[in-house]
């Protein structure tokens, strides 16, 4: 009897053991459920940061465009500015010789004018 009530004893104490590990298994699975889940989520995020990353690429890309274009936008205004300048230049030395030219013709009048005075008294 008293063999019988120790395996009895030594049943009981492993249906404990059992029932112990079956709440440490238990507990484990839910552990690793809440790990995968966080897994599931950083996934999803590394996916976001990626699209992120690539609409930044693509902004980024644009922006050298516009820079470059803006560039090339500053070099024709620059040629067509330099442009200008030599036209002003040819402007101002035809209107000096204009302005010689009517001075010589001013003088030439003036002379005139004086001879016929003089052949008029």
């Amino acid at each position: 009897a008293g063999s019988v009530a120790e395996l009895r004893g030594e049943r009981d104490a492993l249906w404990a053991k059992v029932d112990a590990l079956a709440g440490e298994r238990d507990a484990l699975s839910q552990s690793v459920r809440a790990v995968g889940a966080e897994r599931d989520a950083l996934l999803e995020r590394a996916e976001d940061l990626r699209g992120e990353r690539d609409a930044l690429r693509m902004q980024r890309e644009a922006l050298r465009e516009d820079i470059s274009g803006a560039a090339a936008e500053r070099d024709t205004m620059s040629r067509q500015l330099a442009g200008m300048r030599v036209e002003g230049e040819v402007l101002l030395r035809e209107k000096d010789a204009l302005t010689s030219e009517r001075d010589a013709l001013s003088a030439s009048l003036s002379d005139a004018r004086g001879e016929r005075d003089a052949l008029s008294a």
